[in-house]
């Protein structure tokens, strides 16, 4: 039951609480009303006004749809001629090619869009299409258009990066964001090269990081995340070495063993060479 009913069937109750009627006797009466009467709302306008165009140039393509038992309005969806036209043309400009009032966001109602635009163009599927990353809308694209290839764009990939993984990086966010910005140089460069030895020469520059395959190191049972740090550690350390320095004792303090007479690592107490010396020669005056 959509709102606009469950709302007039709670005021009827109300007014005849002692007579019970049923769901469908209230829909049947809703519709008998309104076939009776002439509904002039903006959707009701724009619906004649397309229609209009149509007639007057076949080549306006419109498109709506109802849902429910009371035939409510879900989705209107038209293209004009010219936006039929640059449907087919690529120039590397923005352009809006459709429009569409949609009442909800999810796979089926993207589905219907990218339908309306296959029949509309007569089947033609882009080559790439750029979205902000929106789950539903990829299903959709995969249904609708199987050989398009989907990208996002950067300034969504920035917003969920910041999203998700910034409380997680803590104080080493400074340092990803400088990783990230010579991720997007090097596809910037990428794009400006104009021929293959140019790219293949690019990378072997000294200075360049290699974004494609970072230092990590794969112990077995790691968790992907603390990889992707050791690599972001490792990036900060060849452009600190007193970073370096601190984190290289902080695991060895952690992984190997220190001599608490000389301060040398690798060996305790035990087995200290100084140790061992100082034995001997207090051996050699005694004898």
């Amino acid at each position: 039951m959509s709102s606009g009913c469950f709302c007039l069937k709670k005021d009827i109750a109300k007014q005849i609480s002692q007579s019970r009627f049923y769901n469908q006797d209230l829909y049947h009466a809703i519709c008998k009303f309104k076939s009776n009467s002439q509904v002039k709302n903006d959707a009701a306008t724009l619906i004649e006004y397309l229609k209009m165009l149509h007639e007057e140039d076949s080549e306006w393509y419109f498109q709506v749809d109802f849902e429910g038992i009371d035939n409510r309005l879900s989705k209107v969806f038209w293209m004009s001629p010219k936006q039929r036209r640059m449907w087919s043309y690529s120039d590397q400009r923005s352009r809006i090619v459709a429009t569409a009032i949609v009442c909800d966001e999810t796979v089926s109602t993207y589905e219907w869009i990218l339908e309306q635009t296959m029949r509309a163009t007569g089947g033609l599927q882009p080559v790439t299409v750029f979205t902000d990353a929106d789950p539903a809308m990829q299903i959709a694209i995969s249904n609708q258009y199987p050989k398009t290839i989907v990208r996002h764009f950067a300034f969504h990939i920035h917003q969920n990066l910041v999203k998700k993984i910034k409380k997680k990086l803590n104080d080493k966010w400074d340092t990803f964001e400088e990783l990230l910005q010579h991720f997007i140089e090097a596809q910037t460069n990428i794009l400006d090269v104009t021929t293959i030895d140019q790219h293949n020469n690019m990378f072997s520059e000294a200075g360049t990081v290699n974004i494609a395959n970072p230092h990590q190191h794969k112990g077995k049972g790691r968790p992907a995340n603390n990889r992707y740090l050791s690599a972001i550690e490792n990036y900060s350390s060849n452009t600190n070495n007193d970073i370096q320095e601190e984190t290289s004792n902080a695991r060895r303090k952690k992984n190997k063993r220190q001599c608490s007479i000389c301060k040398s690592w690798y060996h305790d107490s035990r087995n200290c060479p100084k140790k061992n010396k100082e034995v001997h020669i207090e051996d050699k005056e005694n004898f």
